[in-house]
């Protein structure tokens, strides 16, 4: 009866480490490493703010939601805009504007994200 209990004990610690969602500071280092790739002028963000960390609206990995401010192709700033962002373990993906920004929770300050100041 022990071993069984032992055993029931061990699947249900390896099912919550299987199961545990990419944690916003796993987030945050993801989005910091692969800035560069993911926006045209990473220099020029400024006021971003990250949400909390959920499921894929594809039901694919797990995603955050990024509100920034920063340039566009033509030079000009965009204005405040969320976008979301597929987080596989280091690496981290953009896919564009945010439809439904429900599952982006409260967005905190991400200043890290900010460029540098002309």
């Amino acid at each position: 009866m022990r071993r069984i209990m032992m055993a029931v004990a061990a699947l249900i610690l390896l099912s919550d480490a299987a199961c545990a969602a990419t944690t916003q500071d796993n987030a945050k280092r993801a989005i910091l490493a692969n800035k560069s790739r993911m926006f045209k002028d990473p220099d020029s963000i400024r006021d971003a703010s990250i949400g909390a960390v959920a499921s894929c609206p594809s039901g694919n990995g797990d995603c955050v939601c990024v509100e920034l401010n920063a340039r566009n192709s033509m030079g000009g700033m965009t204005g405040l805009q969320i976008v979301g962002i597929r987080i596989n373990g280091s690496a981290a993906e953009a896919f564009g504007q945010m439809a439904d920004t429900s599952k982006c929770g409260k967005l905190t300050p991400f200043p890290a994200l900010n460029g540098v100041r002309r």
